[in-house]
């Protein structure tokens, strides 16, 4: 690729061109007359503010210190994006400095940044959306990829910070912030979402801190938290149709828990501490062949009478290495409530204490409770998944 070429120190590829771009210039204009593989080189910061879109070309911005930020906030130009990038198109940058996408309107189902088409990529260093709600900070569609040097943020209601389908690729090499939609949602085969650093959810109903669905992967280095007040339902990961999620870090949860079905799969690192008042069944539930496995503590709080700390249905399992503390009901195996003592005697995984009805499995690490011995429990049945959404949902 051209950028990498030049932080190499090799030359540019044959025929391409620098181009210089002074304030005042019209940044369309000026991409509509480049050649794909020229340089557009900056001779200082530049802000372009109708929304610009780049077809077709590959296209390096050379910085040299300055800072290049593209932004769609005057109601004119490029309609409801701050850049597309599609047609096979490869943007990049060079130097110091730094290239900033952005999208502020009233008006909803904004993409700050909306790369689609395979082959079509874009490298940057933050998006930020600030619309009135159903957009995304970074829309990617269709096999292409975006990578992001620093952090993403969505604010309005409704606004995903990362929404990746259709085979697409997104790392985020910063935090992802989302005021009141998802943080991240990875749908489809082949797509993927990879965060180095934390996702985190600040209000809203019925969101996701990560969400996945359809055999997609996400990956999150770092912590996640899903915030908000009580009643807000805020599942700090869902997880449907083989989607495998996986987070280093631990999570916070205000007011919900992690979720997955349907032979989907959830690694969480560090410890989980969820708390909810009602519609959330329990602080991690495993559904139809589901997969969970905790690294560390659960620590679950509820109001709510029939809600258990851990569950499982048909088929499905979850391991915590590490304590289980959940309040007022431990463990749910299909529909059958468990308390620490309802232990299956000979226990299935060394070193665990085995929670089964041979249909649905919960196991806690041996040491968290002490108990040897205890009573196996059977069905029921009972689970559900929420639809989501695409671009303007």
């Amino acid at each position: 690729m051209l950028a990498l070429a030049l932080l190499a120190g090799m030359p540019p590829a044959a025929g391409a061109a620098t181009i210089s771009l002074n304030p005042g210039n019209d940044l369309q204009t000026v991409i509509r007359g480049a050649a794909s593989g020229d340089i557009i080189s900056l001779t200082a910061d530049y802000t372009y503010r109708r929304g610009l879109e780049i077809d077709g070309k590959n296209i390096t911005f050379a910085l040299n210190g300055h800072n290049l930020s593209i932004a769609n906030d005057t109601g004119a130009g490029l309609s409801g994006i701050g850049l597309l990038v599609h047609g096979g198109s490869k943007v990049d940058y060079t130097g110091a400095g730094s290239f900033k996408v952005s999208f502020a309107s009233a008006t909803t189902n904004g993409l700050a940044l909306d790369v689609e088409d395979k082959h079509s990529s874009c490298t940057l260093t933050g998006v930020q959306l600030d619309a009135a709600g159903g957009g995304n900070a970074i829309y990617s569609d269709l096999h292409a990829s975006v990578t992001v040097h620093g952090n993403v943020s969505a604010q309005g209601a409704g606004n995903r910070g990362v929404f990746a389908q259709g085979g697409s690729t997104v790392t985020v090499n910063g935090h992802v912030t989302a005021a009141s939609g998802h943080g991240v949602d990875a749908e489809n085969a082949g797509t993927s979402i990879t965060v180095n650093g934390n996702v985190s959810v600040l209000s809203g109903h019925h969101l996701d801190a990560i969400y996945g669905d359809s055999g997609a992967s996400v990956t999150v280095n770092g912590n996640v938290s899903a915030g908000g007040s009580a009643g807000s339902v805020i599942w700090g990961i869902e997880a449907h149709d083989g989607a495998t999620i996986a987070v280093t870090g631990g999570m916070t949860i205000a007011d919900g828990g992690i979720y997955a079905e349907r032979g989907a799969k959830i690694t969480v690192g560090g410890p989980v501490n969820a708390k909810f008042t009602a519609e959330t069944p329990a602080g991690v539930d495993a559904e139809d062949g589901a997969t969970i496995l905790l690294g560390s503590n659960l620590t679950v709080t509820t109001a709510g009478p029939g809600y258990a700390g851990a569950a499982a249905h048909n088929g499905s399992a979850v391991t915590i290495d590490g304590t289980l503390a959940a309040t007022p009901n431990y463990i749910d195996i299909n529909s059958t409530i468990l308390t620490a003592a309802d232990i299956t005697s000979p226990t299935a995984k060394s070193g665990y204490d085995t929670y089964t009805d041979g249909n649905a499995t919960v196991w806690v690490k041996a040491t968290a409770n002490g108990n040897e011995n205890g009573n196996s429990h059977p069905p029921p049945h009972r689970g559900g998944a929420r639809d989501n959404g695409r671009r303007g949902r």
